[in-house]
C-alpha cells in the first residue's frame, strides 16, 4: 500500500521571515501574500515560526486584547494610529515561536494530519535534514483528499501514457476510494512493473491493484538464448533483424 507523501501535497515556494525583521515588515509579508504564518529563517538554518496571532499579541495593547476588532483581521492591527509606539524596535525573534514542529518530505499525509491536530496548527514546515524545502498546510491536505476517484484515473492514464500507447492494449485504470485497479495487457514484463510503480506515485492513489498481464518475460535470462535461436521479439524490428 502506498501512501501520499508529504511532498507530494506540499507547498515549494515559501515564504520565509528572518529573525531580524521587524514585526511591520513580517506582517506586511503575511498580508500581501495571504498566509497566516511563515517559517523564521536564519541564513539555511530554521529558528522558529511567526504568526499572525503573534504579531497581534506584540501590536495590540493590554486593554484591547481579546476585543472585538482583532476577531475581523488580525493584521488589520496595523491600521491603528497608536499601534507602533510600544513595538519601536521590536524584530520577529522577540516575537517568534522558537519550537517549531516539523516534517520530512518523505513522511505520509497521514503523520502531517496528526502532527498538525495533535498540536493546534495550521502549518507544518518541511524538512529535507536540515534544509527547509516547503511547506504543508491544513488546506493543502484537505485538497489532497478531496480528489474524486475520476481525477485520480484521469492522472494515472496520463502518467501511464509516458511511456508509450503503443505499449498496451486495452489498458483499463479504475479508481474507488483511492484504490486504483490496473487492467489489460502490457508488452513486457519489465514495462508492466514500471506502470505500476508510476501508479503509486499519483497523488491521491492510496494502493495499486494489478490486475495488468503481459506478453513478453523480458527479465527472464533464458529470453537470450531464444533471442539467438531466432526467438520472435516485438521490439526486434528493422533492417538489421534476420529472419529465423
Amino acid at each position: 500500500m502506498k501512501t501520499m507523501k508529504v511532498a507530494d501535497v506540499m507547498t515549494s515556494l515559501v515564504v520565509t521571515v528572518r529573525p531580524d525583521h521587524s514585526l511591520q515588515e513580517a506582517a506586511l509579508l503575511l498580508a500581501s501574500n495571504g498566509i497566516s504564518g511563515a517559517p523564521v529563517v536564519d541564513g539555511r538554518r530554521l529558528v522558529g515560526v511567526v504568526s499572525e496571532a503573534d504579531i497581534v499579541r506584540a501590536y495590540a495593547p493590554p486593554a484591547t486584547r481579546g476585543s472585538a476588532f482583532l476577531s475581523n483581521h488580525p493584521l488589520m492591527v496595523l491600521l491603528r494610529g497608536d499601534a507602533h509606539k510600544h513595538v519601536d524596535g521590536v524584530k520577529v525573534r522577540d516575537t517568534m515561536s522558537p519550537d517549531v514542529v516539523s516534517i520530512g518530505a518523505d513522511a505520509s499525509v497521514w503523520q502531517a494530519a496528526s502532527l498538525l491536530d495533535a498540536h493546534g496548527v495550521r502549518r507544518l514546515p518541511v524538512m529535507d535534514k536540515s534544509r527547509l524545502v516547503g511547506i504543508v498546510t491544513r488546506s493543502d491536505i484537505v485538497r489532497a483528499m478531496a480528489r474524486s476517484d475520476e481525477d485520480v484515473a484521469a492522472s494515472v492514464r496520463e502518467a501511464i501514457a509516458v511511456l508509450g500507447e503503443e505499449c498496451f492494449e486495452s489498458l483499463k485504470v479504475v479508481v474507488e476510494d483511492g484504490v486504483a485497479t490496473i487492467a489489460g495487457m502490457a508488452d513486457r514484463r519489465s514495462t508492466k512493473e514500471i506502470a505500476l510503480g508510476i501508479s503509486t506515485q499519483v497523488p491521491g492513489v492510496l494502493k495499486v491493484i494489478d490486475a495488468l498481464n503481459w506478453e513478453l518475460d523480458d527479465k527472464r535470462p533464458a529470453l537470450i538464448g531464444q533471442a539467438r535461436s531466432g526467438a520472435a521479439d516485438p521490439w526486434a524490428v528493422g533492417a538489421l533483424v534476420k529472419e529465423g
